[in-house]
C-alpha cells in the first residue's frame, strides 16, 4: 500500500472529514513515518507491506491514533498484548525464512 493510501485511511480512522490543508498532511505523514519505523523494529527483519486489514496496519493505525491523541506514553501500555503476538508472529516467520534452506 502507498503512503498516500495510508494517509487517506488514517484521516478516515481519526474521522478528519474536512479538507486537510498541507500542513496536517505533513503531519500525519511524519506520523505514519514513525510510525512504520517503530513497528519495523518489531518485525525482525522481515519487511512490512502495510496491507489494508493486516496487523501491522491495524497497529500503524492505532499509533498514528494515540501520537495525534498527544498520548504515545500509553500506546505501549495499552497495545503491549497485541505488540507481543505481532512481534512473536515476525520472529517466527524470520525463523521461518532463515531455516527454509535447511
Amino acid at each position: 500500500m502507498t503512503d498516500d493510501q495510508l494517509l487517506q485511511i488514517l484521516k478516515n480512522h481519526l474521522d478528519i472529514t474536512w479538507t486537510a490543508d498541507d500542513l496536517l498532511d505533513q503531519k500525519l505523514q511524519g506520523m505514519i513515518k514513525r510510525g512504520k519505523t517503530y513497528l519495523s523494529r518489531l518485525a525482525s527483519g522481515n519487511e512490512l507491506d502495510f496491507k489494508e486489514d493486516s496487523k501491522e496496519t491495524e497497529l500503524l493505525l492505532e499509533y498514528c491514533l494515540y501520537v495525534y491523541a498527544k498520548s504515545l506514553d500509553s500506546f505501549v501500555t495499552d497495545y503491549l498484548p497485541e505488540l507481543q503476538s505481532f512481534q512473536l508472529e515476525q520472529e517466527v516467520i524470520a525463523y521461518d525464512k532463515a531455516n527454509s534452506d535447511v
